[in-house]
């Protein structure tokens, strides 16, 4: 193996494929490394916890034959990080059939390696529902729900965001059995019959290092037992969770009865300030609805109360309910509008926080 590559290119996709490779002891001494291949005058890196696998690619400015290896990812990338502006490429090559040496300016570097024929084999997607969205929008979705994600949950099918897509409509949901957060968007095209899924943490995390909001295209392929997102020359394969998601549509409250216009910002500024007493995690912030008032206070034993109130025109209620502090700013944080609803029935029923264009949180009330 014997190369020659741009700085910036090769720490761009460095940065990118390292991101999967396992943080302490890894299961097997080969996940350390990352799985470079030499092919048609690209450099093809690959990083994997068996879990998630990235992958990226980047062309050569010179090469050898076609060839693999393995290389230390941590050291490789301390490396490229270091090296100083001014230089704007490096040369390696693999010297004594198990190190690969770099060269960078001024600077010399020696990396033992491990065979390619050690490292696991890449996942395959297979048979797949096959989606064209752009970044923008698919970040949006993530973001909206997966605040709401199990995290080391028992049941394992809550420790994963659903994706839904059916006809020209996906949808995407996060829950933890308190709180639920649902967000959909139309589709460029329509994909058929209903296919549902169980992204894990892990993957929708690493989906997330991969989208930046923009517009560029995103292609995502959704098989039976993994999913992959392919953005320009970087590539994502993650596992998917084994289980039967709740029925998110039975979930969502429906009819009603009362809907009360919100300034989103003004509202989570509110309940930060009301809840500044709160120290547990659990603290509620009650929610008081009266004439054209809405009062939010929060109090907490042996350290004080606070409470805000607002002008909401056109209330026409009166209620008081509580519900957890931090479920409440999560699922406002998420909201990105101006304007949002808050929808109720009643004191012992969910709430539902929403943008009145499919982007839903519910959350469970807690006994005052």
């Amino acid at each position: 193996m014997q190369f020659q590559i741009a700085r910036t290119d090769l720490q761009r996709q460095l940065q990118h494929v390292a991101s999967a490779v396992p943080r302490g002891t890894p299961p097997m001494p080969v996940l350390s490394n990352l799985l470079a291949e030499v092919r048609a005058g690209q450099l093809h890196l690959t990083g994997s916890d068996t879990e998630v696998t990235m992958q990226g690619a980047c062309g050569l400015r010179e090469s050898s034959t076609d060839s693999s290896i393995t290389i230390p990812a941590k050291k490789l990338l301390d490396i490229v990080r270091a090296l100083p502006s001014t230089v704007d490429a490096l040369e390696a090559r693999l010297v004594d059939r198990d190190c690969l040496q770099i060269r960078a300016g001024t600077g010399r570097y020696t990396l033992a390696t491990l065979p390619a024929t050690e490292y696991p084999q890449r996942p395959v997607v297979g048979v797949a529902t096959l989606l064209k969205l752009s970044d923008g929008l698919l970040s949006s979705l993530v973001h909206a729900v997966g605040y709401a994600v199990a995290s080391a949950d028992q049941r394992t099918y809550l420790n994963g965001m659903l994706i839904h897509v059916e006809g020209s409509t996906v949808t995407c949901v996060g829950t933890d059995g308190l709180r639920m957060a649902v967000a959909r968007a139309a589709l460029p095209r329509d994909v058929g019959p209903a296919k549902q899924v169980i992204l894990a943490r892990r993957g929708m995390n690493a989906m997330l290092t991969m989208l930046d909001g923009k517009d560029s295209p995103v292609d995502l392929a959704i098989g039976s037992r993994h999913l992959s997102m392919t953005k320009g020359e970087q590539c994502m394969v993650s596992g998917l969770i084994d289980g039967k998601y709740p029925d998110f549509a039975r979930v969502l409250p429906t009819g009603m009865r009362h809907e009360v216009k919100l300034d989103r910002r003004v509202l989570l500024d509110a309940v930060k300030r009301a809840t500044i007493m709160g120290s547990d995690v659990k603290d509620a912030v009650v929610f008081d609805f009266s004439g054209d008032i809405l009062r939010l206070s929060a109090s907490a034993k042996d350290k004080g109360d606070g409470s805000e109130e607002l002008f909401v025109p056109d209330l026409r209620m009166t209620m008081r309910l509580g519900l957890n502090a931090r479920y409440v700013t999560d699922a406002l944080a998420a909201l990105v509008e101006d304007t949002i609803y808050l929808r109720v029935n009643s004191p012992s029923e969910s709430v539902v926080l929403s943008n009145g264009d499919g982007n839903d949180h519910v959350i469970m009330p807690m006994r005052l």
